[in-house]
């Protein structure tokens, strides 16, 4: 069995519409705000490789410039002097060593090494090891009290003989080289640090990894983003305030004719029978519905003529089943109806009731002698001459060819013949032979 759903009203169908487009509208904008999110994660996941590209290329630049000091270093002719005689190394270590143009500002310490690797005088004060290994003479880090240091290692060659004198050793301050050098878009230099202390050897490559640093703000990135999201909250504070204003108003636009026209059809339900003036009824704002208002004034004015027509049809058609065509009286039909209509009341309710019998006699005889039309007038003239002795609830019905009879109800016997002499004595002196003459004064029944 098929379940019928109960119809909503158009109310509510308005409000779950205004709901779900408010619900569409603010997950349109959630998804809008999100997508924007992982655009600036985007973003900013390519700003922290731009940036660690930046780090990682000043380092490197820092080094390299840090090493071609160095290399210019190792080319001065002091340098070939000290190796070839170290007499005066501790003089010139104190005195010479950072006192020339090839030793910069960040430059803490210099110290010449022989073939062995071994320093060519120790002193106390130098930042730089007493030996160095041979096997790896790479540049590599140590850090200070949270302070970068960089050494270099170079050999010094003979400018003459190209014959390997030695070795020259810098110790340099990273981070001032680092910072002069770094033209930083993504970075904020302000926000460089290192999160080792103390180590006395690290290569450059792992030292990059302990190298913090946070991401310089665009001013017009976030702008751009704080615009978007202004733009995206004013959109949805429009849009929210609209559809409050034209969803309802829309609504009204509909609503308001399609209740006129429901209520116009309750009352065509009441009134059935009552037309309808179109130039009467107001108008509707909304073309299609005003055309089926139109059509529905229409349609229900052509189905109450229609029904009218039917009604009296109807009657017309109850009228000759339950009339004599020739007399007026009820015929044979109704009298059955109605005795069983009389029958079924009086079974519950009991009365006085009477059957009154008219019979003319000889009646075949005045048909043959003066003709069908003689005594069609005679059924006539008699119909009409007890019709206006009954009172006004009493019936007359042609039973037969020259039969008539009548149902008197609440009238005792007595009244009955008093009736019955009543009609029996119009009848008698209705004057029959003025009308036709020939025939007899009196008819017998």
């Amino acid at each position: 069995m098929a379940i019928r759903l109960k119809p909503l009203s158009l109310s509510v169908f308005t409000t779950i519409f205004v709901m779900a487009f408010l619900i569409l509208l603010f997950s349109l904008g959630h998804l809008t705000y999100r997508e924007i999110d992982k655009l600036d994660s985007k973003f900013r996941a390519a700003n922290e490789l731009r940036a660690e590209s930046e780090v990682q290329s000043t380092l490197y630049e820092s080094i390299n410039l840090i090493e071609q000091k160095t290399g210019q270093l190792a080319a001065w002719e002091e340098l070939t002097q000290q190796l070839n005689n170290s007499t005066f190394y501790t003089y010139w270590h104190r005195y010479r060593s950072k006192s020339n143009s090839f030793v910069s500002d960040y430059t803490l310490d210099v110290a010449l090494y022989d073939h062995q690797g071994e320093v060519l005088a120790p002193i106390d004060t130098s930042l730089l090891p007493a030996k160095i290994n041979l096997d790896n003479t790479d540049h590599y880090l140590r850090v200070s009290q949270s302070e970068p240091l960089l050494v270099v290692i170079k050999p010094v060659v003979d400018a003459f003989t190209q014959r390997n004198l030695g070795y020259v050793a810098t110790i340099s301050r990273l981070l001032p080289v680092f910072n002069s050098l770094g033209n930083f878009n993504q970075v904020d230099p302000n926000s460089l640090s290192i999160d080792i202390i103390e180590t006395d050897r690290i290569e450059s490559p792992a030292f990059v990894e302990h190298i913090h640093y946070q991401l310089s703000s665009d001013p017009y990135t976030e702008a751009m983003k704080t615009v978007i999201e202004e733009s995206l909250l004013h959109l949805a504070n429009i849009a929210f305030i609209l559809t409050l204003l034209i969803f309802p108003l829309a609504a009204w636009l509909v609503n308001r004719p399609i209740l006129q026209i429901s209520q116009q059809i309750d009352q065509l339900k009441k009134n059935p029978q009552t037309l309808v003036n179109s130039h009467k009824t107001p108008p509707l704002l909304i073309k299609e519905l005003d055309k089926i208002q139109d059509s529905l004034n229409v349609y229900h004015n052509q189905l109450n003529q229609v029904n009218t027509t039917l009604d009296e049809k109807t009657r017309e058609l109850n009228d000759l089943t339950h009339h004599d065509p020739l007399t007026g009286a009820l015929n044979r039909t109704a009298f059955d109806n109605y005795w069983h209509e009389v029958s079924d009341v009086f079974q519950y309710s009991p009365n006085l009731i009477c059957l009154m019998l008219f019979d003319i006699n000889h009646f075949k005889a005045l048909n043959d002698t003066y003709g069908h039309q003689a005594g069609d007038e005679v059924l006539i003239a008699i119909s009409q001459t007890i019709k206006n002795i009954f009172r006004g609830r009493e019936r007359l019905f042609r039973i037969g060819g020259d039969e008539f009879a009548s149902v008197l109800i609440g009238v005792n016997p007595r009244k009955a013949m008093q009736i019955a002499k009543q009609c029996h004595q119009a009848i008698t002196n209705y004057p029959f032979n003025r009308v036709y003459p020939g025939f007899a004064k009196k008819l017998r029944y």
